[in-house]
């Protein structure tokens, strides 16, 4: 029987941790998960999937660390695993695109987010908008029964069924390009808002939605009514574009509510601003009802659980905390 259990932070444990990685972090918002390796995690895991941004056309057969992502999803266990975009490149020498479409796996179980360095490898430029959709044509998108692909050919709403959960991925085209409002057009708004609306969502639900974004973060570019629609519903909210995985704060009046747990993905191959390169792995405890998200190192030469500063804890239909586990890794 699977035994997992959430408990209260020792004093000690909470000081260190809090020089660790912020010094404004309240207790409250900290949660100490009792697993002590990744083995352990993926033993307790109920299902798990992995998210990633901007390998720009690095594939497992010319770049070490999609080697090491791809080899530790298959040690996990991982069920699909979602892109946030600019994952080609228009160099001949990167093989993601021929890998993906010969690889059985990735064909059947990776949802990309068309980008700027789908439009530019697939049409004129960054800022040729929808042209990338021609990446999830290649994939047989439009005939996928779990998939709906909209006219654009670059958005779409999967739903994956794991282990009598739902999950939901609403995929928004927002690219780099053109450097102004047309690039997350309104009509991209309406289907998201249109899209989580429609779902009837209960506890065997899960909902995800991805964009890739100019800056890094895109719920700003949402009015009132598209961002109450968003956090109330959403449970996971990602981005790319930066290359730096992090973590972003919401305002102080959504503090006390259930809200879902908005990142940047970060990058395996291109990290920047000093970070390390990295994918994100999501591991569901149905026990618990929570997502654990890490941000996992594949700079090291071996998988291991996230450092703290690194690592958080999304309840569904509940809030998003930091977490640290049983030996905390505070570096």
């Amino acid at each position: 029987m699977k035994k997992y259990f959430f408990t209260a932070l020792s004093s000690i444990i909470i000081i260190s941790t809090l020089l660790a990685f912020t010094s404004t972090t309240a207790i409250s918002e900290i949660e100490n998960i009792n697993i002590s390796s990744v083995e352990e995690l993926d033993s307790l895991s109920d299902f798990s999937f992995a998210l990633f941004s901007d390998n720009q056309g690095a594939s497992p057969f010319d770049n070490i660390q999609m080697s090491r992502m791809n080899s530790w999803m298959k040690k996990s266990n991982v069920n699909f695993v979602i892109g946030i975009g600019d994952h080609l490149m228009q160099q001949d020498d990167r093989n993601f695109l021929s890998y993906i479409l010969r690889d059985s796996w990735w064909y059947k179980n990776f949802y990309p987010t068309i980008a700027d360095a789908e439009n530019a490898y697939f049409g004129k430029s960054q800022g040729d908008k929808y042209s990338g959709g021609a990446l999830l044509k290649l994939m047989q998108f439009k005939t996928r029964k779990d998939i709906a692909l909209r006219e654009n050919s670059s958005e779409y709403y999967a739903v994956r069924k794991v282990n009598g959960y739902t999950i939901h991925i609403i995929t928004l085209h927002f690219p780099d390009q053109p450097a102004n409002d047309s690039a997350f057009s309104e009509d991209s708004k309406r289907f998201m808002t249109n899209t989580i609306n429609s779902i009837v969502k209960t506890e065997k639900d899960i909902i995800i939605v991805n964009a890739h974004s100019r800056y890094g973060f895109w719920i700003d570019n949402l009015n009132v009514q598209q961002r109450e629609t968003l956090m109330n519903k959403a449970d996971l909210v990602l981005s790319g574009t930066t290359h730096y995985f992090e973590k972003y704060l919401l305002d102080a009046k959504y503090s006390n509510k259930k809200v879902p747990l908005i990142i940047n993905c970060g990058s395996p191959t291109n990290a920047r601003f000093g970070a390390h390169n990295g994918y994100v792995q999501i591991n569901f405890l149905a026990k618990e009802k929570s997502l654990i998200a890490q941000y996992v190192n594949l700079d090291n030469s071996k998988r291991s659980l996230a450092s703290a500063k690194e690592t958080f804890v999304k309840h569904l239909n509940g809030k998003v905390k930091r977490a640290v586990f049983a030996t905390p890794r505070i570096s």
